[in-house]
């Protein structure tokens, strides 16, 4: 398992307690183009944004209510009378797609298109935060509609195959960047995950799957990043007891964090920022925060 954070965090700390800052998921009052098939008609021009060719730090783009990750590159293409343009996500980088039958694939990219017979316009193009497709600037009205290229599913959001799960050294606590994570629900389905958490588990439980609660006195937490999103993970104090002492002050260079009252709060946006369980089995070894329609979604512990 890997102990050096590789990605970077917008964790902050405050005197009194420890926040972290999450951008995550989605606005509500956006078009519906951006996620939907459907005729566009763009109303006001003034909106319309040409796409960017890459994402830039601090900068968003909302991909079926989605934040794309930072550094996407942007790819427009143009067949006959249709207008497109390609997400392609840094490497590493997936976006978990949940089809109809609730089965989970992960996906490097993803594309939009936008089809008229309209001379000019119907570009794809930003709107407001959103993706979507500008309206035909023609005398006559015509209809310009705008799809994924995905046939099925929907995004659930993205997730860091380079980190897996790593422990935040506190020299990096302020340094790590963060996606749009899925639900616990839908991270928890998926072999990657459930072959990293296990791999931990069996490290400091002594087992794959723990089937035993641990009281909060017995345990530290720690912060972790799970596959590119901020959590808690906690170890059972016993697991110390039985290391030498060099070996015990290794961890003192690990962010930790706290074991009760863990907090998650929707502090821009419109609402979610929802704290959830990380279960094995039945017991709870940790927490994270799911930002649902939260634009920043900070956890305080």
């Amino acid at each position: 398992m890997k102990n050096h954070l590789k990605r970077e965090s917008n964790a902050q700390i405050n005197t009194k307690k420890r926040h972290f800052l999450v951008l995550i998921c989605c606005l509500a009052l956006l078009s519906p183009v951006a996620c939907q098939k459907e005729s566009v008609q763009l109303q006001d021009a003034r909106s319309l944004i040409k796409l960017p060719e890459i994402i830039e730090k601090g900068s968003i783009l909302l991909w079926q209510g989605v934040p794309l990750p930072e550094n996407t590159t942007i790819v427009k293409t143009k067949v006959g009378n249709t207008n497109g343009a390609k997400f392609v996500f840094p490497k590493g980088i997936k976006a978990v797609i949940q089809k109809p039958d609730n089965s989970l694939s992960l996906e490097d990219y993803d594309c939009y298109s936008c089809t008229s017979d309209c001379q000019t316009g119907c570009d794809v193009v930003k709107l407001g935060d959103a993706v979507g497709c500008s309206k035909c600037d023609d005398s006559t009205p015509k209809t310009c509609t705008g799809k994924s290229c995905l046939s099925v599913g929907n995004i659930t959001g993205f997730i860091d195959t380079n980190t897996e799960i790593t422990f935040i050294k506190k020299g990096d606590k302020n340094k790590m960047a963060t996606l749009a994570s899925p639900s616990w629900e839908i991270l928890a389905k998926l072999p990657a995950v459930q072959n990293a958490l296990e791999t931990l588990n069996l490290k400091y439980y002594g087992t794959k799957n723990p089937s035993q609660a641990v009281e909060n006195k017995d345990r530290k937490g720690y912060l972790i990043d799970l596959f590119g999103s901020p959590a808690i993970y906690y170890i059972p104090t016993t697991y110390f007891k039985s290391l030498p002492q060099s070996r015990v002050e290794e961890f003192d260079e690990l962010e930790e964090a706290g074991v009760v009252d863990v907090t998650c709060k929707c502090e821009s946006g419109t609402t979610g920022c929802v704290k959830e369980k990380i279960k094995s089995m039945a017991v709870t070894i940790g927490y994270k925060c799911t930002s649902g329609v939260c634009t920043t979604c900070k956890m305080t512990w």
